[in-house]
């Protein structure tokens, strides 16, 4: 973890820096022994009491978290739209591992959680598609610049940008006029360390180590930034470098069903009498996603400013890579326990659920716990990707006054995406292709949801069994 000094401990190091000092001057001894008698410092006392005052402090300077939440606020305060911002004023102090991750602290702003945009079958704890006030298609930007993903949408996967590069992140939920238009939901505006922007060099580095114990593999992340600038004769020269490596991964399981249909009890089940309708999901089952990534980005900035402050060149180069890829293993049963439509059937199903026991009930009709026949299914998929985008841009600003100024910029966007995609499905039967019964025992109440699988006899250990459905 990166080594940071708070501001909270930078100022009782003073405090107590000042009290020692006074600690020293009041325990000075005398210097004449010989009488015994305790005289006042001679130097002390020739000088006049304004000298003897305390110091006044002329100026306070405030870093770390304080100066990020202030950062924040005034960008919100003195914006002409309806703007919301993270500020990282701090080397690597955004809050999260992805930008996206990062943007769902601000209000209005939520993020899919699936491993594919609009995917609510595979979830994942690594954020995804950004929505502002509940409307997809954002705007991306970084510094005010185009920036896009090769995906479904107009804006960069915002996954694939690694947190430690920037300095900040500004979502415009009413873009103004002199904004490029082109987001549905709202302009989410990435904005990138500058040389010049800073009062001194600077020099970082940070690392981390995460260990999943569901998946038992660790990931290790690297960060680094040089900035330096300099005073020439020409006027202010200033480069920036800044990369990162992150290894990410995970493993989600989870218990997923259908949508719920209609069925009319033939006896009484669960506390429901004969004739009741009650509703069951349509398939039933549960899913293990493992999930890896390895991201890389660098970022290079090179900015010269006139002497009089009037001219400012900027060249800026960013690019970032990522390769996930996720290994899934799924089983259920796609609705074998619920009859087609037939005579009398009511809501699409038949009146006569087969293999089924209802124990738990809810008093609307919703089971939440029973016993149900199933025909297995088990899908293996395998997935990897590599995404890429390649930023360049270079702009030149004239600020002749205050209130006047003129610019003008040149920017090449590249991305590119490839997707290997296969799954096998599979399904199980005895040696004649019949189907062996088989049965998943649930109770999905409270906040320990459960499923167990259960076959007599049990053999779905033996690979005999199996046979390629698709």
């Amino acid at each position: 973890m990166p080594l940071r000094v708070p501001a909270a401990a930078s100022a009782l190091a003073l405090v107590l820096a000042l009290s020692g000092a006074a600690a020293h001057a009041q325990g000075q001894p005398s210097s004449d022994k010989a009488t015994g008698s305790a005289q006042p410092p001679a130097d002390s006392a020739a000088q006049p009491k304004s000298a003897q005052k305390n110091e006044v402090l002329q100026e306070v300077v405030v870093t770390g978290l304080r100066q990020s939440l202030m950062s924040a606020a005034a960008i919100k305060r003195l914006a002409p739209q309806i703007v919301d911002s993270v500020s990282a004023e701090d080397i690597g102090a955004l809050p999260d591992r992805s930008v996206a991750e990062a943007l769902q602290r601000i209000p209005g702003v939520m993020i899919e959680r699936t491993d594919n945009n609009r995917d609510p079958a595979r979830l994942t704890d690594s954020g995804g598609n950004v929505f502002i006030r509940g409307l997809s298609w954002v705007k991306s930007e970084i510094d005010g610049e185009d920036i896009f993903s090769a995906n479904d949408g107009r804006e960069i996967s915002f996954e694939d940008i690694s947190p430690d590069l920037l300095a900040g992140i500004n979502v415009y939920k009413s873009p103004t006029a002199d904004q490029i238009e082109g987001g549905i939901g709202g302009v989410i505006d990435m904005q990138t360390r500058k040389p010049l922007n800073s009062r001194r060099n600077l020099t970082a580095f940070s690392a981390d180590y995460d260990y999943g114990d569901m998946i038992k593999k660790g990931f290790p992340t690297v960060n680094g930034l040089w900035s330096s600038y300099w005073d020439t004769g020409i006027g202010r020269v200033g480069v920036l470098l800044s990369g990162t490596y992150a290894q990410q991964g995970n493993r989600t399981d989870s218990i997923q069903l259908g949508d719920y249909v209609g069925q009319i009890l033939p006896q009484a089940e669960g506390g429901k009498p004969a004739g009741a309708t009650v509703w069951v999901p349509n398939s039933i089952g549960w899913r293990r996603l493992d999930w890896r990534q390895n991201r890389q980005a660098l970022d290079g900035v090179l900015q010269w400013q006139s002497p009089n402050d009037h001219w400012l060149f900027t060249a800026h180069a960013f690019q970032t890579k990522d390769n996930p890829q996720n290994l899934e293993y799924t089983e259920g049963d796609y609705g074998a326990y619920i009859n087609g439509p037939s005579g009398g059937a009511l809501y699409g199903t038949a009146p006569n659920p087969p293999a089924a026991s209802y124990t738990g009930i809810s008093p609307s009709g919703v089971v939440y716990a029973g016993t149900v026949g199933i025909t297995p299914q088990l899908d293996t998929r395998f997935e990897k990707d590599h995404h890429s985008t390649e930023f360049f841009t270079t702009s030149l600003a004239w600020s002749p006054t205050e209130r006047f100024s003129l610019s003008g910029d040149v920017q090449y966007v590249k991305s590119h995406a490839d997707m290997v995609s296969m799954t096998a499905f599979t399904q199980e039967g005895d040696q004649n292709g019949n189907a062996v019964p088989t049965y998943v025992n649930f109770n999905l109440a409270g906040n320990d949801p459960r499923m167990v699988l259960g076959q007599s006899p049990f053999q779905m250990n033996n690979p005999a069994t199996y046979w390629w459905a698709a």
